[in-house]
């Protein structure tokens, strides 16, 4: 089988089509987050019932397999945060601050709660129904 030539219009074509196809090289830089863009996002994926207060006044109750997201609205405090959380009993389950504007997740697995940027996985699909704090 004879192989024909290709005519420059044909390579040329061929390569703005593969190039076209990469997308472009460079990214705008993503905005920075703030203030305005920050949430608390509190996720209980299978413990017990939870509290979570700011600055000592309660702010969400969230029951197991609820959410709820805090953010400030005038009837929470702006930035810096202290948090806890606490077990529907009133067990300190975590305390921690936040003083960034980046979202935030607080997820309860179990008797566990764990931090971190907003999203966040899950973890792996509950086993057990909800916790309770007793062993």
């Amino acid at each position: 089988m004879q192989r024909l030539p290709m005519s420059r219009h044909a390579i040329a074509l061929s390569m703005a089509l593969a190039l076209a196809a990469c997308g472009p090289t460079s990214q705008s830089p993503s905005p920075s987050p703030s203030a305005e863009s920050f949430g608390l996002h509190v996720v209980n994926v299978d413990g017990p019932g939870v509290i979570v207060l700011v600055a000592g006044e309660v702010e969400a109750t969230v029951p197991c397999g609820g959410s709820a997201t805090l953010a400030p609205d005038g009837s929470i405090p702006e930035l810096p945060w202290a948090v806890e959380v606490r077990a529907d009993d009133g067990q300190v389950l975590r305390a921690f601050d936040i003083s960034g504007p980046a979202p935030q997740g607080v997820l309860v697995r179990g008797r566990e709660v764990l931090i971190g940027s907003w999203p966040m996985s899950y973890g792996p699909a509950p086993t057990d129904a909800c916790a309770s704090m007793s062993p």
